[in-house]
């Protein structure tokens, strides 16, 4: 059985992976080609831009809110 998607975990949303502690942006929810099976995955691209990674959703808790806005607005 699937853990359950956490009702927080949202595309965007700033994550944090529980096993190595890296930060980064919820870029995908659950495999693309899973559609009949409830997520189990996450797709978690690094904090200024890099390569995505796979977490478990069981692994992946809520993330520090930016200091500063997307972009480095001001």
């Amino acid at each position: 059985m699937s853990p359950e998607k956490p009702s927080w975990l949202r595309m965007g949303k700033p994550v944090i992976d529980a096993a190595t502690g890296r930060e980064g942006t919820v870029s995908g929810i659950g495999e693309p080609w899973m559609t009949n099976r409830p997520p189990d995955v996450v797709y978690v691209r690094p904090v200024g831009g890099g390569i995505e990674w796979r977490v478990p959703i069981d692994r992946v808790r809520p993330g520090p809110v930016p200091s500063h806005p997307a972009g480095g607005g001001r």
